[in-house]
């Protein structure tokens, strides 16, 4: 309204200017009271317009499927003095959703847990999970991680494990091993015994001895920081 009252105004004072017949004048007020007309119009069509829903929703921050590391057949377990920071949240068409999900709505958000025949979903917010494997495929747990690693065949690993989550068992192969430590908040370093399936998680790194005697162990040393 502002904006058409200074409108009006130099016209009128363009009018005066320049001697243009009042005729000229009433022209002009009357276009601009159309335009009026025609503003509050538009302004009202836009109030009486209920707002979609989603667009009061939050936004969950896209994932870059690329920077995801998932590993199945993993669970996260409740003990019986704590919930091991699992949070509960809506169920999600994919496990990627769900870490939308999870990273979106949940502060400290480490990584999710999914279930892809129920679609449940869960945040993890503790920095050191209680983590089961064995589970069936169905279940996941799945991070956005920048976490790159040096592999060393015939090598074992030095240095205070995870406390609560050193062996996870059967765990089955090194990839599932390493991807345990990339999605694991507090993992640095992670070994493989081939000859259990087993996965054991670091915390620190002090060092690896290769020989022949470790030929069933394959280490995974986190060379970035991040």
């Amino acid at each position: 309204m502002r904006f058409l009252l200074i409108l009006m105004l130099g016209m009128i004072v363009a009018v005066s200017s320049n001697n243009v017949p009042i005729l000229r004048l009433n022209e002009a007020l009357a276009q601009v009271a159309d335009l009026t007309r025609q503003l509050n119009g538009i302004k009202d069509i836009l109030e009486d317009t209920p707002v979609s829903s989603t667009q009061q929703c939050p936004n969950y921050p896209s994932v870059d499927v690329s920077q995801v590391a998932e590993v199945t057949g993993l669970v996260v377990l409740r003990r019986a003095a704590s919930k091991d920071g699992l949070v509960s949240l809506s169920t999600a068409a994919s496990s990627a959703l769900c870490l939308g999900r999870c990273l979106g709505s949940i502060t400290n958000c480490r990584f999710a847990v999914y279930n892809s025949k129920t679609k449940a979903c869960q945040g993890v917010t503790t920095l050191e999970p209680y983590i089961m494997a064995g589970a069936s495929s169905q279940f996941s747990i799945l991070a956005l991680t920048a976490k790159q690693f040096h592999r060393l065949e015939s090598s074992k690993m030095y240095g205070s494990d995870i406390y609560l989550a050193n062996p996870v068992k059967k765990v089955g192969t090194e990839e599932k091993c390493r991807n345990l430590c990339a999605i694991h908040p507090v993992c640095l370093g992670a070994m493989f015994d081939s000859s259990t399936g087993h996965c054991h998680l670091m915390r620190t790194f002090d060092g690896a001895l290769t020989s022949s005697f470790y030929s069933n162990y394959v280490t995974f040393v986190q060379i970035n920081v991040v």
